[in-house]
C-alpha cells in the first residue's frame, strides 16, 4: 500500500517536469470573430463564436452576416443582399407581399433571386433578373399594390452606408487582419500591411500548417499535437518531451528532485514502479535508497 503510494507520488512529480497545455482563445458569450472583437446581435442566446451566425436568427433591426447590418442602411448600391426589415417606400406606401401568386406568375419569381433563399414578404428587396424603369441604381424597393395601375412599385430609398470598422465586402461579411488591429479599406486593403500569420493583399490568408508569425517566415517549434497558433506561434497543444516555453523551442533537460519532495524516512530501495506510459515517454521506475 505504501509502496504505491509512494510510487505514484513519484509518477506526479515526473509528470509535472514536462506537461503543460497552452490555452486556445475562446471568445467570452456574445462575442465572436478575428480576436473577439465583434458582437453578437441574435434574436435570443448568444452567436457562433467563429462566425456570428444566430440559430435563433437576428434581431428584428438587424440582418447579413453575423447580423452586423443594421435594417436602415444598405451597404452597397444595388444591395442585392439586402434583408432587412424596412417594409415601406420612401412615398411612405406599405409594401405588399412578394410572394402573391400575381408577382410569382406574371414576373417569374423564385426563391433564387432572393437573399433570403425564399420569396419574402412584405419587405424591401432588390430580386437579381427583374428591375423597373425608375429603380436603376436605387437598390431595394417592393410592390405596393396587386394591380397593374399606374404606380404599383415604388424604391425604399434605403441610404448607403460603409461597413464598421474592422470589416469590409458587399455585405461586410469580411475581417480585416490588418497589422496592430488597424482599420482596411472599404476593398479590404491594409495600409500598415498583414497581421502576423496573415498573407495576400488583402491579408484574408492564413499561414500554412507548420508556419506562423510576420509573412509566416517562422516554422513552428516541438509542438505535442497539431500545428502551432498560425499567428503567436504557440503550442496549443502543449509541448513535446524535453521542450519548454510559449514557442516550445526551448530544450529542457528532464529532472527528478531527490533532496526536499520525497521524505527521507522511506526506504527507496524496496519502491518499485511497474512500467508505465506517460507523453509518449516509456519509462521504468526503480528508486534506490542512495542519494
Amino acid at each position: 500500500m505504501m509502496t504505491n503510494m509512494w510510487c505514484m507520488l513519484f509518477i506526479s512529480i515526473v509528470w509535472a517536469n514536462f506537461s503543460t497545455i497552452n490555452s486556445v482563445r475562446v471568445c467570452e458569450p456574445g462575442t465572436f470573430g478575428w480576436h473577439c472583437k465583434f458582437s453578437c446581435y441574435c434574436a435570443e442566446g448568444s452567436c457562433d463564436p467563429i462566425t456570428g451566425t444566430c440559430p435563433s436568427g437576428c434581431q428584428r433591426n438587424r440582418y447579413g452576416p453575423g447580423c452586423q447590418l443594421l435594417s436602415a442602411f444598405r451597404y452597397s448600391v444595388e444591395a442585392h443582399g439586402y434583408q432587412g426589415s424596412t417594409d415601406r417606400t420612401a412615398d411612405g406606401e406599405k409594401c405588399v407581399m412578394w410572394n402573391n401568386t400575381v408577382f410569382v406568375v406574371m414576373y417569374g419569381l423564385k426563391s433564387s433571386d432572393f437573399p433570403d433563399q425564399a420569396i419574402p414578404g412584405a419587405f424591401c428587396r432588390n430580386p437579381l433578373n427583374l428591375i423597373f424603369r425608375g429603380l436603376e441604381g436605387r437598390g431595394p424597393w417592393c410592390f405596393t399594390n396587386f394591380m397593374e395601375k399606374t404606380k404599383f412599385y415604388g424604391s425604399c430609398d434605403i441610404p448607403v452606408r460603409g461597413c464598421d470598422s474592422g470589416r469590409f465586402g458587399e455585405l461586410c461579411e469580411f475581417e480585416c487582419h490588418c497589422k496592430y488591429e488597424s482599420p482596411c479599406t472599404p476593398m479590404g486593403i491594409c495600409p500598415s500591411g498583414c497581421h502576423p500569420g496573415w498573407l495576400k493583399s488583402t491579408c484574408q490568408t492564413p499561414c500554412d500548417a507548420g508556419y506562423y508569425g510576420e509573412d509566416c517566415l517562422s516554422a513552428c517549434g516541438n509542438c505535442k499535437s497539431g500545428p502551432c497558433d498560425f499567428e503567436s506561434g504557440e503550442c496549443i497543444g502543449g509541448y513535446l518531451t524535453g521542450w519548454r516555453g510559449k514557442l516550445c523551442k526551448t530544450a529542457h533537460e528532464l529532472t527528478v528532485p531527490r533532496t526536499s519532495t520525497l521524505p527521507e524516512s522511506v526506504n527507496y530501495s524496496k519502491i518499485h514502479c511497474p512500467f508505465f506510459y506517460t507523453n509518449n515517454w516509456y519509462m521504468q521506475s526503480e528508486l534506490k535508497g542512495s542519494r
